[in-house]
């Protein structure tokens, strides 16, 4: 990412942010009438989601079911009993199958509470990205900085919001993150890289 970038500030240090293929994109929004929040990492993001218990409250509150995947908090037991929500802790799903198990579920929407440190900040937007693609949106407080544009910080009150906001990311994810247009940026720019450290390599590909 950029922030690691300023952080290592080598002269020939080259950002490939991630990128999908727009096969990979669903064309519709996810399905208002059953709202399917899903929250993902490990115990290593505990201190994100630990301060932002409030923000589950509220969460709950909106959705009819959340889904914590590869862990789950403590605390947020004892909070999910408070609620009519449905709460699940979903197992660690394997990379090729994600995009998959989140259409499958209808995902609403993918919390991503994030502290805001310098660790943070070098985080890639991915989190905003699989909600994009799977019709969904991104719930995040780091909405509106670098990468997180086109988050959120709670989840809209209509439809139309939702819709639109889903709508507006896809554009902006077809239009900055296309895999297919990232391959010839990246190749091009790995190769004046290659060249400007060792001359000898040609510019010339097959």
């Amino acid at each position: 990412t950029e922030a690691l970038a300023q952080v290592y500030k080598h002269a020939n240090t080259l950002v490939l942010p991630n990128a999908m293929l727009q096969d990979d994109l669903q064309n519709h929004p996810a399905d208002w009438r059953k709202k399917t929040f899903v929250w993902a990492g490990s115990d290593a993001h505990r201190e994100d989601v630990d301060v932002y218990g409030e923000t589950y409250r509220a969460l709950l509150r909106r959705a009819d079911r959340f889904v914590w995947i590869n862990f789950m908090p403590t605390w947020a037991v004892s909070v999910s009993a408070e609620k009519n929500t449905r709460v699940d802790l979903q197992p660690w799903i394997h990379t090729e199958r994600y995009l998959e198990w989140m259409r499958t579920n209808e995902v609403t929407a993918i919390w991503k509470p994030l502290l805001t440190n310098q660790f943070n900040r070098g985080k890639t937007n991915i989190a905003w990205m699989v909600a994009t693609a799977c019709g969904a949106i991104c719930i995040t407080n780091q909405a509106g900085q670098p990468g997180w544009e086109f988050a959120v910080k709670e989840f809209p009150k209509t439809y139309e919001h939702f819709s639109q906001q889903w709508q507006d990311s896809r554009d902006y994810l077809v239009t900055r993150y296309n895999l297919e247009t990232w391959n010839e940026t990246r190749l091009h720019s790995l190769l004046k890289l290659a060249n400007h450290e060792h001359p000898t390599i040609s510019a010339t590909t097959a």
